[in-house]
């Protein structure tokens, strides 16, 4: 899980300016699940 935050890190500064908050939506969903748990 840690591995995978500090990859999300990244991926989100570089999706707020390419992609914009769709990338950032996939990964949100994501963790959505493993924060509920």
């Amino acid at each position: 899980t840690d591995t995978a935050l500090v990859l999300h890190f990244p991926t989100y500064q570089v999706a707020a300016g390419a992609a914009g908050a769709q990338t950032v939506y996939i990964p949100l969903e994501t963790l959505a699940p493993w924060l509920g748990k």
